[in-house]
């Protein structure tokens, strides 16, 4: 019953994860489900769960060797969904996991640049304090700081 999936592969865990229910979460890992089983899209429960930033799944993925390189088809990270959604708490849990700060998806897009377009400017300063590209360019020549400017948030400038 744990490793049943659903369409596309979505698993019980990954749905457990995107809403929070760390005790069901508990009980699939306990019963033997695959923390890094990856769906058609690349996506895995650490995704599901950073994506909507539920910090004691991420937790608790993570105690059970969930793992930080796997990408979706596009490239994103765990660690870029968590940039994109300003998920604070689960992005520090994520760096202090190992996830790389630099790994951009398709296009060049890194978390740095997404955290920067979407405002996140207490992200912007996590990231950039663990070490991220300041001037890495996204493929179409744009940077982190130029997304910054445009939304106009003196703090991320």
């Amino acid at each position: 019953m744990c490793t049943m999936s659903f369409k596309h592969g979505t698993t019980l865990l990954m749905v457990a994860s995107y809403a929070g229910h760390i005790n069901c979460v508990r009980e699939l890992v306990l019963q033997g489900a695959d923390i890094n089983l990856q769906k058609e899209s690349g996506k895995t429960a650490l995704f599901f769960a950073a994506h909507q930033d539920h910090n004691d799944v991420v937790r608790f993925l993570f105690g059970f060797g969930a793992s930080t390189e796997c990408r979706t088809k596009d490239g994103a990270t765990g660690l870029f969904l968590a940039a994109q959604g300003g998920y604070l708490d689960v992005i520090r849990l994520l760096l202090s996991s190992g996830a790389k700060v630099n790994q951009p998806r398709q296009g060049g897009t890194a978390p740095l640049w997404i955290a920067s377009q979407m405002g996140h400017s207490k992200v912007v300063r996590v990231i950039l304090l663990h070490g991220a590209e300041r001037d890495a360019m996204q493929n179409d020549g744009t940077t982190a700081l130029l997304k910054a400017a445009k939304t106009r948030d003196i703090m991320m400038l």
